[in-house]
């Protein structure tokens, strides 16, 4: 048996709550499948497609130094 937090408040404050994320989680559900099935339809009526594009993973370090080019700054 495992222990699962219903919800985490801090003074006072609610930080997660178990009924809310599972009702977030559905919700964001079906807003997925309604766009799934928006973008299949505007298929199958005949419109404009574009194929996915692919970002190349890229491995971060200590010495990266294309990060501050990016506006990411190293704390040393």
């Amino acid at each position: 048996m495992y222990a699962k937090a219903e919800k985490t408040i801090i003074e006072g404050a609610v930080y997660f709550d178990l009924e809310k994320d599972l009702q977030h989680r559905q919700a964001i559900k079906t807003e997925r499948n309604k766009l799934i099935q928006m973008m299949l339809n505007e298929k199958t009526s005949g419109g404009k497609t574009q194929i996915p594009t692919k970002k190349d993973a890229r491995d971060f370090h200590c010495d990266t130094d294309h990060l501050e080019e990016e506006g990411f700054h190293a704390h040393h």
